[in-house]
């Protein structure tokens, strides 16, 4: 059995390397720094007592608006972006997945939105015959109503697209979109 230093160590070892600089390229000085420092802040076991999908989403909500004015550039996108790539990598991780619990969020958890995955949406919405979102303003644009909506495209793709059916919920469609596999042809 691990012990609570382990998992306190395994959390701000995933604080420290779920956001680099290519995940804020462009961003203000100091924003890698400021995203790492509150990500060792975040409560797993807030996050883990969320019993359904709006209490999820009203403290992700939290976390992002808190996140958000510790960040140089006070953007929500990024914000957004980097604790959805925390939770994603938290929830991969077999120690703390298992230590928290986590199984029940998997539905809830976002895809961590990003130019790249915003062009793969909207490139399968098209494929798919589905509605064409919003254009994406860039991640520095990106505001709570963006992001749900490309959130809830993402679910839509889910049950409309046979490639994007087999991965089971929107957080692990950035595994497939990654690289913009049908966005760059």
């Amino acid at each position: 059995m691990m012990t609570d230093r382990f998992y306190e160590e395994l959390l701000r070892n995933m604080a420290e390397t779920s956001v680099g600089a290519s995940t804020v390229r462009g961003r203000a000085a100091g924003t890698v720094q400021a995203v790492r420092d509150f990500l060792k802040t975040v409560d797993l076991k807030l996050v883990c007592q969320c019993t359904t999908d709006n209490d999820f989403h009203s403290h992700l909500d939290k976390l992002t608006i808190n996140l958000q004015n510790k960040l140089p550039g006070k953007e929500c996108g990024i914000a957004r972006k980097c604790l959805n790539i925390f939770l994603r990598g938290v929830f991969y991780d077999r120690y703390l997945y298992e230590r928290f619990g986590l199984q029940h969020l998997e539905p809830w958890l976002e895809i961590p939105l990003d130019n790249h995955v915003a062009n793969e949406l909207s490139a399968r919405s098209t494929k798919c015959g589905l509605e064409k979102p919003t254009s994406f303003p860039g991640i520095i644009g990106v505001t709570p109503e963006i992001n749900e909506e490309y959130q809830k495209l993402a679910n839509q793709l889910l049950e409309n697209d046979t490639e994007c059916k087999e991965f089971k919920s929107r957080v692990h469609l950035d595994l497939l979109f990654w690289r913009g596999t049908l966005a760059q042809g």
